[in-house]
C-alpha cells in the first residue's frame, strides 16, 4: 500500500485489514480475581504489556510507539 497517499473507498480488502496495523494500540480493561488490570495489545491482538491502571497502560502504549484506538 503507498503510504504517501491512500484512496479508501478502493482499498482492497487486504490492504484495509492492515490499515494501521504497525501504529495503532489498544487498552482492554480485563476483570482478575485480584481487580481490573489493564492489557495493551496490537491492531492484530498480539498482548504487548498488561498494567495496574489506565494511565499506566497510556504510557506503555507511547513506550511501544502506538497510538490509542478506541471502541465504542
Amino acid at each position: 500500500m503507498n503510504d504517501e497517499f491512500f484512496d479508501l473507498k478502493n482499498m482492497s480488502a487486504e490492504d484495509f485489514a492492515d490499515l494501521g496495523v504497525e501504529t495503532v494500540g489498544y487498552i482492554k480493561p480485563v476483570s482478575m480475581p485480584e481487580g481490573i488490570r489493564f492489557r495493551i495489545t496490537t491492531a492484530t491482538g498480539q498482548l504487548v504489556a498488561e498494567a495496574e491502571d489506565y494511565d499506566a497502560a497510556c504510557m506503555a502504549l507511547e513506550h511501544f510507539d502506538l497510538e490509542a484506538a478506541t471502541l465504542h
